[in-house]
Order: C-alpha cells, then structure tokens, then sequence
C-alpha cells in the first residue's frame, strides 16, 4: 500500500516507509494474517486471543474475545447494516453509539466506500487525525490509542464478522506511484477498451485502467465465480445475503447520473410487474444505473480522451435479489 505527503500517520511509521518517488508517494508494507479456528458449533461462541512477537521477542497479546461459525437455520442474528464510513468526522460516534446500545454484534454488513483512497494504508489502519477516523479503529473502539478525545469507535469487529462489497470508492484509477500522487491516481481511472485501444496489445495491468487491488487482496470470500471475490453471497442464519460488483468510476458519454431507476428498469427492458424486486438496502442510493445496457462509443467518440471520475455514477450496492429463474437466465446470473 503508499503513503503520501497527505497521510497522517505516526512519526514511528514514517520511518519504516520506503524510498520516496518524484510524485511524494512512499510505499508501505501492510501484511494480513490468517488463521483458521475448526471444530466449532453452529450457535456456541468461544474465547479467542491474538498474540504477536516483534523483532526483538517482545510480546504483545489482545484481550479476550468471543467467536462463532456461520449460524444456522434458525438461529436468531444481530447484524449491523452500515457503508461509507470514508474516514468521516461522525463514523466513530456513531459506531460507539452501537456499541452502546446494540451490545455485542454477530455480522457487519458494509455496503462500500470503506475510506476514501484505497490505497492510502493510514485510512485503514493509523491516521493520526481525530476528526477523520481511520477505518478499523473506528470499529474497534480504540481511536484512544491515535489521539482521539471525544469519541473512540465502538468495538464492534472483535467479535462480529465482517462482509463488505466493492464501492466506488473502493475503486482506484490508472496504478502511476512515480508521477502521481495517491488522490491523483484515484481520480485518473479510464475504460477498459480505452486502455486496449490506446497501447494496441493486451489490457492488462493495472496502470492502464483502474484497480481494485486493495480490496481483492482483504478477503476470503467464496470465488467460484467469473469474476471471483467481487461477487458473493452467504447464508447467515436465515438470512441471505447477495454482494455485487456494480460500480463505474466514470460516467459513460450522454449520462447525467439523475436518470430514474425506473428508466434504467426500461433500459433494461425489466418488465416492473413483480419479475424482478432490487431494493438497495440504503434508501437514499439509486438501485442502479444504466451500466447493462451500456452502448460503445462511436468512432469519434473513441479518438477522445474519456473524462475522468466526476462524483457518482453509480453507489457501492448491497442488495436483495428476489426473482424468477427464466429471468435469471436473461441477465446470465443462473
């Protein structure tokens, strides 16, 4: 992951950075550590700890927490729906105000836009600024610990899973550390077919396109699928729950973004009589947007440079699908 001169981040961190680039960008090592707890039973939580040794053999051991599998048919869940926490002033008052009065969670279902630069390490991890909380902290409940007086995050994630989706703002554009910086390279993402078209070989690599790296490499959820852990869904008690990867980092040619999902239902020549029910799990966000019945641009269209991001074409998206199988089948789904 980078660091950059925007970061804010412990002086202790700074040192362990690596070389900087023309563009102010540094590198820094973040590693994810896995481990597998068998034998447990559906309904029962244990007690867990972590424990570390650094460098020197010196140790360093979490407090005590509790841990379940997957729960079954039946069993009676707690779950907190919640998105765009993007290092905002409020997120950390608000999941301490959870804490306070949900008690101990069994799920977190977040619906995108973890923090605002994916690729920023101190958004997730250590940012040094109070009033724009790093990621986990903020659900950990330990914003104490980089400074924060007010409100410390609730410690939610030490003992509730955590199923996220792809936001857009999970999504970075073209990969360039030597001559960008980490918010240049966010907002400088361009179609896949432009990529291809512009070096006339192959797409690959994310230095052309857009990328999102950061979030691929933070989960293990089930990739069967084509386009793997972008797309996923669980049983979680009786409850079911479809992740899908709908974002688009640029808007297409023509589309003002204030399009009616009911148009976009037309676009997609959905029949609105009960086929098909999408109800996005936060009201404010349009179900969706006109990304299937997308259209290529036209020869002239293609020698001009696409625009780059500009706000929101389409939100991060966590929803229910109920449907018929034949329609399924029409959108390729089943």
């Amino acid at each position: 992951m980078l660091e950059d001169e925007d970061s804010q981040i412990p002086e202790s961190i700074v040192a362990q950075l690596g070389d900087e680039t023309a563009a102010g960008v540094r590198e820094r090592r973040v590693y994810r550590h896995v481990a597998v707890a068998n034998g447990l039973k559906a309904g029962e939580r244990i007690p867990y700890q972590v424990e570390c040794v650094d460098d020197n053999g010196k140790r360093f051991r979490s407090e005590t927490f509790t841990l379940q599998p997957l729960p079954g048919k039946g069993q009676a869940v707690s779950i907190l729906l919640t998105s765009d926490q993007q290092n905002q002033p409020m997120s950390a008052a608000n999941y301490q105000k959870v804490k306070e009065t949900a008690g101990q969670l069994d799920a977190i279902l977040f619906a995108g836009d973890f923090v605002d630069h994916p690729n920023r390490a101190s958004e997730w991890f250590d940012r040094t600024n109070a009033k724009r909380p790093a990621f986990y902290p903020a659900l950990q409940g330990r914003l104490n610990q980089l400074g924060a007086t007010t409100f410390t995050g609730g410690a939610l994630l030490q003992q509730a899973v955590l199923l996220g989706s792809l936001g857009n703002h999970d999504v970075s554009g073209r990969w360039r550390p030597e001559s960008s910086t980490i918010k240049e390279m966010y907002n400088d993402p361009q179609p896949r077919w432009y990529a291809e078209f512009g070096h006339r070989r192959a797409m690959g690599g994310r230095d052309r396109s857009f990328e999102s790296v950061t979030y691929d490499e933070r989960w293990e959820h089930p990739d069967t699928a084509p386009q793997g852990e972008r797309y996923w869904s669980y049983q979680y008690g009786d409850v079911f729950v479809i992740s899908l990867h709908v974002n688009r980092i640029w808007r297409m040619w023509g589309d003002t973004g204030k399009a009616s999902s009911e148009r976009h239902l037309r676009v997609l020549q959905i029949p609105n009589n009960g086929d098909l029910e999408i109800t996005s799990l936060i009201p404010s966000v349009p179900t969706l947007r006109s990304f299937v019945g997308w259209k290529a641009p036209s020869k002239a269209q293609r020698f001009a440079r696409p625009s780059t991001r500009s706000s929101w074409p389409i939100r991060p998206c966590l929803v229910w699908v109920r449907t018929r199988i034949p329609f399924l089948r029409r959108l390729r789904l089943g």
